[in-house]
């Protein structure tokens, strides 16, 4: 009797901490490259899934950077950054793509590919 009791309570056990492990971290993994295709550098470019904001630094002009890490929630990513000392910020791929390519120029996101 010992012994079932030992064998129930490490199988819930198991599966608690498996439930615990996919709510916790199913967000998708993504792979985003933001590029600055404008001839002026820009600054403070964030990427976030509307709790953490991931900072991908400043972009020279024509220079890129990489994300990769998880975007939890639904609907889209954020991205934001600065331009000419003005703010800007838009829309970017579902948080639920695998890969996305970004292009910044001055005030303007343009998605290439969200896959």
């Amino acid at each position: 009797m010992r012994n079932i009791a030992i064998i129930v309570l490490a199988t819930a056990l198991v599966i608690l901490v498996a439930v615990f492990g996919f709510t916790r971290f199913g967000g998708a993994e993504t792979n985003a490259l933001v590029t600055n295709s404008s001839d002026m550098p820009i600054s403070e470019v964030t990427i976030s899934d509307g709790v953490n904001p991931r900072s991908l630094g400043d972009l020279a002009p024509f220079e890129s950077a990489h994300f990769q890490g998880r975007l939890e929630g639904d609907g889209k990513a954020v991205i934001s950054w600065q331009s000419d000392g003005k703010q800007y910020e838009g829309a970017g791929c579902d948080k639920s793509v695998m890969e996305a390519e970004l292009e910044i120029s001055g005030p303007s996101l343009t998605i290439i590919a969200c896959r």
